[in-house]
């Protein structure tokens, strides 16, 4: 494998990431792309002038030189770039600071309405908390339909609205596990519990987590 090649594909593979930041939407990571995209390039333009080894880009003597001119360009991109990016890391604040946003357009794309109708938007959630029942989902197996979902099953074990502590079920959207304010880890994932032991008593289904949890219970004293 070649020097040439290894180097190419380096080049490639910064300015794809360059690329994809820039599409985030976000004011910082625009600019970061930006920042990452311009490595590229000066790489790139260091590359132009060839892959030289023990070759100095100053005339002395007979011997093999180096181009200096590439050597120069990205010297002088570099400084350029240094400047570019602070008055652009500027405007993204000062855009942040008026707006209340970090979006490119300057506000948030809002939710749309028909899942605002059907599911708690408003509240404080880490989105759909059970995976549908294996068999009746887009599993990928081949006995897999779409007629059971997890909350159909959590309203038939008459868990809709239940609450445990702060946490609670959400009426709207009984697949929703919220946080009325005040609640615990362990209310959390007791209520999520106790909704998985539910169903499997109502329906011999067992529910799977969708969220994920991080770390240890503490022991109780």
């Amino acid at each position: 494998m070649s020097l040439e090649f290894l180097l190419a594909t380096g080049i490639g593979m910064v300015t794809a990431t360059g690329v994809y930041l820039m599409l985030r939407g976000r004011t910082f990571s625009v600019v970061l792309g930006l920042s990452v995209l311009g490595y590229a390039v000066n790489v790139f333009i260091f590359a132009a002038g060839r892959l030289w080894t023990n070759s100095q880009p100053i005339l002395a003597g007979d011997g093999a030189v180096a181009d200096p001119l590439p050597q120069a360009l990205v010297l002088t991109a570099i400084v350029i770039g240094f400047a570019t990016t602070g008055f652009l890391i500027e405007l993204a604040l000062r855009s942040r600071h008026e707006s209340g946003t970090d979006h490119v357009d300057g506000h948030e794309p809002a939710p749309s309405a028909k899942r605002d109708a059907s599911q708690p938007t408003k509240d404080r959630s880490a989105g759909s908390t059970f995976r549908n029942p294996v068999g009746h989902s887009s599993t990928g197996r081949a006995d897999d339909s779409h007629d059971l979902k997890a909350w159909k099953v959590i309203d038939d074990a008459g868990m809709r609205g239940a609450t445990q502590g702060g946490a609670q079920m959400s009426p709207m959207h009984s697949n929703f596990l919220i946080n009325m304010g005040g609640a615990t880890a362990a209310d959390l994932e007791d209520l999520g519990e106790e909704v998985r032991k539910r169903v499997f008593q109502q329906s011999g289904i067992t529910l799977e987590w969708e969220i994920m949890r991080v770390g240890e219970r503490r022991a109780q004293k």
